[in-house]
């Protein structure tokens, strides 16, 4: 949690010279300098929203009763991609750099991260900033400090969605697309004057006479709000860094006089390193209202993720997705709607009638086209036979349909989304060439999803930074794996059979970075594992007893994993990877015993099958024998004797070594003397019997 600063001199600028003064320039600048592409971004979620006609447009048309309708595309262009931003998530992973790191050190990093995550959920902070960026360009989140719970002083990070993205005003001159090189930040806040006062109820609200211009006032303040803004401040440091004999590295400058006089008899070397040092004051624009606040990393936790950026010159100009497909979206707003309108007038053409066609009945027809009558009465006219005609509409305008076709197709150019992408159906026909046009849209779009993995991976090292810094006691935390499972795990614990400061699971020891992994959830994945074990085990059978484990295990109905317990229970000695890992050499010699007792009893299994296999030999040659000489009903009943034999060899698992010593075909003689087609009986013949 960032702390309060005593020391600094900042306060004594709530006059509005100095520090207020840096503060209003920096906020005009940074408005002035982003102004075209706020409202550029505006606009488009404006679009996006379904208010798609212009206002003048849309005004002369209600003066003259006219439709205007919207047929909002947009919107589907940017749930494709913020579905695939959905499906496929970035994920962090902790990993050791330096040989003071350790990789279950670098596990447990993770596994925190992924707890935070977690109890970030609810927010959804990553997919929020993703939305915002595919639909207006920028989106932002951030990374906060919070007590674990109220009667503790323990603190757990958390990461929050900021809704707005218009809250946060960045440094002009930052152009990384995470924002991680700006010099300072606003994320600004409106509320009303009432509230304001109750909180700093002795705050000014405005004093005209502290600001340069009228539009500086604006920009802070109206009649009925007051702008709050957290302005976040990065100032270069240089800081000295020693090593430990431990291999432990401290910031010398972070340690009090007390910690500094424990630690300088292990110090084997140290050096000075640039630094940053990132403070947060709350201002109204007129004067300090909190603060100054320190944070703890070197690096403001404020984390954008931008669209596509175009540099020309010293002018950045940010997109999102449907940017430039606005103007096609209003020209099919607007054929459509001149479409409907001349079809929605076909049916009230005018009737051509003589006078005397409809004399004593003219209110009739006159109201004939909106009022709905059953029937319509005309006076019989020798010089105009028959009743009234009605006009003959025109002709619907093929170049009216064409607009609308081009107007849609020119949505597509623009976003890269074709039909195939959306699931419609399109000119390709085949599976490949589906997926061809899905991976173009996804390529085409894919700044975003890149975006949001730098944004993600910057998120990644903040919290790596902050986690020993707010994680710095002997506490039990909870962890979670990839996937999902969570186990709790005691860090920064005292070892008391050593001498020295050697603490177990030591956080602030080592160096680590972070790498983000982009793709289907853990879920998913297990799904399409189980699926995949499926398909490999219908295509080779002969290995499907030694995978079901696995199979199970990747299931989700409920017993899954006592499933496969009970599976890889089941599966030969030494399979199963680590099984003899933590044995004993009394377990190991014990298992191999059983093994040798297992093999000695295969034998005799096979010893016993052998008689079998002579005893059928027998029997088969005695039928052949028989077959021959007796009638023509002794020889079908001897078939069947036959028929029998095959069955319960198949039934007792008899048939290979049946196969292996041709005794399957000399039953399939005698069947085939009797004209007899072999049948699996209880059993399954396999196939290519007969080819044995």
């Amino acid at each position: 949690m960032p702390h309060q600063d005593e020391n600094t001199d900042t306060n004594r600028d709530n006059d509005g010279s100095g520090f207020m003064q840096k503060v209003r320039e920096r906020a005009e600048t940074a408005w002035e300098s982003d102004r075209e592409n706020r409202e550029a971004a505006r606009d488009d979620l404006k679009n996006l929203a379904g208010d798609q006609w212009p206002e003048l447009e849309r005004q002369k048309r209600d003066q003259e009763k006219r439709p205007y309708l919207t047929f909002n595309k947009l919107s589907a262009s940017v749930r494709q991609v913020t579905g695939d931003l959905r499906s496929n998530r970035p994920s962090i992973k902790v990993k050791p750099v330096d040989g003071g790191a350790d990789k279950d050190i670098a596990d447990t990093y993770s596994g925190i991260i992924r707890n935070i995550e977690m109890r970030s959920k609810p927010g959804k902070p990553y997919i929020t900033a993703g939305i915002q960026a595919a639909s207006c360009g920028i989106g932002n989140f951030r990374i906060e400090t919070d007590y674990v719970h109220s009667n503790t002083f323990d603190q757990d990070a958390i990461i929050r969605p900021i809704h707005n993205p218009f809250a946060v005003v960045w440094d002009p001159l930052a152009r990384l697309s995470t924002r991680a090189d700006a010099r300072f930040c606003f994320v600004n806040e409106r509320m009303g004057r009432e509230e304001f006062k109750s909180r700093w109820p002795k705050a000014q609200i405005v004093d005209w006479d502290k600001f340069e211009n009228e539009d500086t006032v604006d920009q802070w303040f109206d009649e009925k709000t007051v702008r709050v803004a957290e302005y976040w401040e990065k100032t270069p440091v240089t800081k000295t860094i020693a090593r430990l004999a431990n291999g432990e590295m401290v910031t010398l400058e972070d340690l009090s006089e007390e910690e500094r006089e424990e630690v300088e008899p292990f110090i084997k070397e140290q050096r000075e390193r640039e630094s940053h040092k990132v403070q947060m004051w709350t201002v109204s624009g007129l004067e300090i209202l909190d603060g100054p606040e320190e944070w703890a990393t070197p690096d403001i936790p404020i984390i954008a993720v931008a669209g596509e950026e175009i540099v020309s010159d010293d002018k950045v100009t940010r997109v999102g997705v449907i940017r430039h497909a606005k103007d096609a979206q209003r020209m099919y707003n607007y054929w459509n709607t001149a479409n409907t309108e001349f079809v929605a007038l076909a049916p009230k053409q005018p009737y051509i009638a003589t006078v005397d066609q409809i004399a004593g009945f003219a209110d009739d027809w006159k109201n004939a086209n909106s009022d709905n009558k059953a029937l319509l009465v005309y006076n019989a006219d020798p010089r105009a036979p028959g009743a009234p005609q009605r006009q003959t509409p025109p002709m619907p305008s093929s170049g009216m349909i064409s607009a609308m076709q081009f107007a849609s197709d020119d949505i597509k150019a623009t976003t890269g989304i074709h039909d195939a992408s959306l699931g419609a159906r399109s000119n390709e026909t085949s599976g490949i060439a589906i997926r061809e046009r899905k991976v173009e849209s996804d390529i085409s779009n894919n700044f975003i999803s890149d975006n949001l993995s730098s944004a993600v991976q910057h998120a990644g090292r903040i919290l790596v930074d902050l986690i020993p810094i707010i994680y710095d006691t002997q506490r039990t935390i909870r962890i979670l794996h990839e996937d999902g499972s969570e186990e709790f795990t005691d860090i920064n614990t005292p070892n008391m059979d050593m001498d020295g400061p050697e603490l177990i699971n030591d956080l602030s020891v080592g160096k680590y970075d972070v790498d983000v992994q982009t793709g289907p959830s853990f879920g998913t994945k297990r799904q399409e594992s189980a699926e995949t074990l499926m398909q490999f085990g219908a295509a080779f059978p002969q290995a499907s007893p030694f995978i079901a484990d696995l199979v199970a295990m990747n299931m989700d109905w409920p017993g899954a994993e006592e499933i496969a317990e009970r599976l890889r229970k089941m599966l030969p000695e030494g399979l199963v990877e680590g099984d003899d890992e933590d044995s004993s050499p009394e377990e190991l010699q014990a298992k191999q015993a059983q093994a040798e007792a297992a093999q000695q009893q295969q034998q005799l299994q096979q010893a016993g099958i052998a008689l079998q296999m002579a005893e059928m030999q027998a029997k088969v040659e005695k039928l052949q024998s028989e077959a021959q000489e007796n009638s023509a009903d002794t020889a079908n009943k001897q078939a069947d004797t036959a028929q029998k034999v095959l069955d319960m060899a198949m039934q007792t698992g008899q048939f290979e070594q049946m196969v292996r010593s041709h005794i399957a075909q000399q039953l399939v003689d005698v069947l085939n003397q009797q004209s007899i087609a072999p049948a699996p009986g209880n059993g399954v013949i396999p196939q290519g019997f007969n080819n044995v």
